[in-house]
């Protein structure tokens, strides 16, 4: 497999994560009404996206993280690199095990045998779009959020940030929580982000 289409493939993953978070408040305006002279306004972080869109679009990042896998391992073979290189960080990765998992989850159903790769059978009970406000990591960072009169969100930040992301809570069989999906798929992707310059394609 040639570099470039190699790189289609990552490319490919940094479209989905795009698609899974939106920074542009004016894209988010919430449902405003009044009744009997009082103004009521509900914030709805989805915007246009039905369930169904929103969840073809977290899937569309897990497939595609998921399947960067088999194409490394071909480009390491056809390159004379042993394709064991691939797979030892990969298994060290908990959240790419987690990825693919979830992966195998839309595929072939759940639960996994043994726990799938990641030992703990991981699922996501709901996915849904959500507002994620972070600080920075300077001292004195600050995020608030207040709502324009569309409903849009109006975000005050020194140092933060403010996205609507499109997540859920991930859980073990035991419903214990592991943590948030939209923080696993980021971490997968820096863990295959370091492989792919471990290995010199540029």
């Amino acid at each position: 497999m040639a570099n470039a289409e190699l790189l289609n493939r990552i490319d490919r993953i940094y479209a989905s994560v795009d698609a899974n978070q939106e920074c542009n408040m004016t894209k988010l305006p919430g449902i405003v009404w009044h009744q009997q002279g009082v103004v009521w306004l509900y914030p709805d972080f989805r915007s246009v996206l039905s369930q169904p869109e929103i969840q073809n679009i977290a899937h569309s990042l897990i497939h595609n993280i998921t399947n960067l896998k088999d194409p490394l391992r071909r480009w390491a073979c056809q390159n004379g690199t042993d394709p064991a290189t691939i797979d030892q960080p990969i298994e060290v990765s908990n959240a790419v095990n987690i990825i693919i998992d979830l992966s195998n989850n839309d595929k072939h159903g759940y639960p996994h045998r043994d726990g799938g790769y990641s030992g703990v059978a991981p699922q996501v009970p709901g996915i849904d779009r959500v507002m994620k406000l972070s600080f920075g990591w300077e001292a004195g960072s600050s995020i608030s959020m207040a709502f324009n009169a569309d409903g849009s969100p109006r975000i005050v930040s020194r140092g933060g940030s403010a996205k609507a992301v499109i997540t859920g809570r991930v859980n073990d069989k035991d419903w214990n929580r592991l943590g948030d999906l939209h923080n696993f798929e980021l971490e997968a992707v820096e863990s295959l982000e370091e492989l792919v310059a471990d290995l010199g394609v540029t």
